[in-house]
This record gives C-alpha cells, sequence and structure tokens, in this order.
C-alpha cells in the first residue's frame, strides 16, 4: 500500500462493538447491561471520532457490531457521524464483520466487501495487510517468529494484550474466555471451553512485537504517531 493513499493525519482502532450487550458482561467498559446503558456506551464510542481532525484516515481493525444486534440502516447511522468532516473510514474485516452480513438478508450484497463498502467503508481488507514494510496490520493477532522485524498491529484481543504463550493455548482469545467462563459458572451454566496452555506447540512470541488497539485495551482512538512510538 502506498503511503500517498493516507490521507490528513492516520488513526487506528478496532472492536468498537457498537450496540453489543452482552459484552458489557465480559470486558472492561464501565455500562450497565440496560438499554440506557447501551445508549451511553455508543456514545461514548462514537465522540471519539467526531473530535478527530477533518479529513482524517481511521482505520478500524474489525469487529464493528454483533451480528444482528444492530440494524444496517442504525449501523449506516453510526458509521455516517464516525465518517462526518471528510473522515475516511478504511476496515480490516474482523470475525464479527464477517457473520455481520446474512442477518442483514433484505440488502443484496454478495459479500461483505460490498456490504461494508455501502455502509460507507472507503476501502475494506479482507486479509491482514502491510504497512511502511514494518507494520502487519491484522483483527487477530498473527504469529511472529521471535526476532522479527515486524510489528503486528492487532484487534481482537479486547482488554487482553497479547502474551508469549498466545498461540500455545486453545483457545484464542484465551483471557477473555476465562472471563466469561467465570461469569457463566457464576449464573450455573457450564461452559466447556479448555483455555490450558499446549506446550508442545511451541510457538512463542515476543509480546513487544504485539500493539492492542482495541477500545477495551485503550478507551480511545490511538494515532499512528502514538503506535510508532510503541515499537
Amino acid at each position: 500500500m502506498a503511503d500517498g493513499e493516507i490521507n490528513g493525519k492516520f488513526f487506528i482502532t478496532s472492536d468498537t462493538h457498537v450496540s453489543h450487550k452482552n459484552l458489557i458482561y465480559y470486558s472492561n467498559r464501565p455500562y450497565e447491561p440496560t438499554e440506557e446503558g447501551l445508549k451511553q456506551m455508543n456514545e461514548d464510542l462514537l465522540k471519539p471520532f467526531d473530535e478527530l481532525p477533518r479529513g482524517s484516515t481511521i482505520l478500524n481493525l474489525g469487529d464493528i457490531c454483533m451480528n444482528d444486534n444492530v440494524s444496517f440502516q442504525e449501523l449506516k447511522t453510526y458509521i455516517d457521524r464516525m465518517r462526518e468532516n471528510d473522515k475516511h473510514l478504511w476496515l480490516v474485516l474482523g470475525n464479527h464483520d464477517r457473520d455481520t452480513m446474512p442477518y442483514h438478508s433484505g440488502h443484496n450484497y454478495d459479500n461483505p466487501i460490498d456490504f461494508f463498502t455501502a455502509l460507507g467503508f472507503e476501502k475494506v481488507f479482507e486479509y491482514p495487510f502491510i504497512y511502511e514494510g514494518k507494520y502487519i496490520f491484522s483483527h487477530e493477532p498473527v504469529y511472529l517468529r521471535p526476532g522479527t522485524n515486524f510489528y503486528n498491529v492487532h484487534g481482537h484481543t479486547h482488554q487482553f494484550p497479547v502474551d508469549a504463550n498466545y498461540f500455545n493455548r486453545d483457545c484464542e482469545n484465551w483471557a477473555m474466555m476465562e472471563v466469561v467462563k467465570k461469569y457463566m459458572l457464576t449464573k450455573q451454566k457450564n461452559l466447556d471451553i479448555d483455555t490450558s496452555v499446549k506446550s508442545s506447540y511451541g510457538k512463542l512470541v515476543d509480546p513487544l512485537d504485539y500493539i492492542d488497539v482495541c477500545w477495551d485495551y485503550n478507551h480511545k482512538i490511538l494515532s499512528f504517531e502514538e503506535i510508532a512510538k510503541k515499537c
């Protein structure tokens, strides 16, 4: 990707999960799982977009919303607000973004790229991509051999940064699943998730090679300059 394609200042975020009430149960978002709490959460997610400079490019690393929890028109209203003042929205598809389209069967789009383009994203990436020959932008963390010259700027893990054993666990977003399991057990429900470490995998990583841009980890939208300083 040519650097000249970036218009204005460059900002990155991920995993907004607008209108996703259940996320409140297993994230660190300070809201009540009520309609009023959800309304406040969405406003707190959208307000930082309002405050970004006119003409900014904003890359979202996936999971805009959660499946059928938000209608196409409601989601478009949120995206339109993110785009105000000539902002440019880019998206790397997350796992929930790929699952969202089937719930909007009233809109005839053949694939999620067309679906999110119709919502207002100027660029929609189906896979991770490399920026400036140094940064790998992805939704889910990608495996980097220790000593690599790359940095992985990622989403997906919410408030839990990648640790050395991230790729050795059965459950990809293991830490969040531990929180979910604990919550479900308190509700006397059975959740059969194995989050144990399988050392036989042996795929250790250097956590310093990973930069979590998730909303739940940062509670703000990061500028590219802030990200570069972490490397």
